[in-house]
């Protein structure tokens, strides 16, 4: 680890020259996954659907996160901007429709 941060500070300082609107093209065309969220967003009318919001969901549907049962409380660390809250309550109300009153937002 000696002289790690030295040497991530001299590649991070190499990117203030690089031409930003060159760097968003490539980024986008390396981005696989780009049109995932827009998918989302327009399918599910997604709130604040970003890739936090998809990899919640994800998690949501392939594991059994949420008990069957009246109360349910989640617990988010460093939550902002709430991409896993804007995820988990729409989860909540399909799996439980009648009890969804109140959710967190």
């Amino acid at each position: 680890m000696n002289g790690s941060k030295e040497k991530l500070n001299e590649v991070k300082n190499k990117l203030d020259h690089k031409d930003l609107n060159l760097w968003g093209k490539h980024t986008s065309f390396t981005l696989k996954t780009g049109d995932v969220r827009s998918s989302i967003r327009k399918k599910l009318n997604a709130e604040m659907c970003s890739i936090a919001w998809a990899k919640m969901n994800e998690m949501l549907h392939k594991y059994d996160l949420i008990p069957n049962k009246l109360s349910v409380q989640t617990l988010h660390l460093c939550e902002a901007p709430g991409g896993f809250i804007c995820s988990t309550n729409p989860y909540i109300k399909s799996k439980f429709p009648q009890d969804s009153v109140g959710l967190v937002g």
